[in-house]
């Protein structure tokens, strides 16, 4: 993720450092799956991440002005946490409500853009179908990745680099459910701010 976004504003010239940044949000979107299994509070899970989106919106969106893309696009920290929503419903066993959600964040995309909009929410529930079916979850975010490159080749936009996330299913399959350590479970949440300011603050030193 920090590769992608030092290759976003100091080296677009290096599309490398952008299909490495690629690998991360699988990683992000599965882990974020998991953790809806495994918390003993997933409504306060979804809470922090918006805390912490929030928290992060504006370096965020000033990065995106800096480079020239949409500054009031929401930053990915929304995204987990519509995707860590629809994984909560999922374990409930609310399916109805759970297309019905997944819905009505698909409209939203129209209006309010996202980081990684519906293509992240889709990565998020094939991820969460990863962990209970591996196969078809394999083949669910294969397809999700596959079908999103297609889209946007039908619509004029080359999305060829996201094809590159498809390498980051291969760690996926060595997963092996162990949950890790929380103890820098506050650092990993200030990183995504940390690291936005500071990026900003050396693009202007520099």
């Amino acid at each position: 993720m920090v590769i992608d976004h030092v290759g976003w504003l100091f080296f677009p010239q290096l599309p490398i450092l952008n299909i490495i940044g690629r690998l991360s949000f699988p990683l992000f979107a599965f882990l974020i799956a998991e953790g809806g299994t495994k918390t003993k509070d997933i409504y306060g899970y979804i809470r922090r991440l918006l805390l912490f989106g929030v928290i992060s919106q504006l370096p965020y969106s000033y990065i995106s002005y800096l480079v020239g893309n949409d500054y009031r696009e929401l930053n990915i920290l929304f995204t987990l946490a519509g995707g860590l929503f629809l994984v909560a419903l999922l374990q409930k066993k609310q399916y109805e409500n759970c297309a019905l959600a997944f819905i009505g964040l698909s409209l939203l995309s129209v209006f309010v853009a996202y980081d990684y909009d519906v293509y992240g929410l889709l990565i998020i529930l094939s991820s969460y179908l990863f962990i209970k079916r591996r196969i078809l979850g394999v083949l669910a975010l294969a397809f999700t990745t596959i079908g999103y490159y297609t889209l946007m080749g039908s619509l004029g936009k080359d999305a060829t680099i996201q094809l590159f996330a498809l390498a980051g299913i291969i760690p996926l399959l060595f997963y092996n459910s162990a949950q890790g350590t929380r103890r820098y479970r506050w650092f990993f949440y200030a990183f995504y701010p940390l690291h936005l300011v500071i990026l900003a603050l050396v693009f202007h030193l520099l």
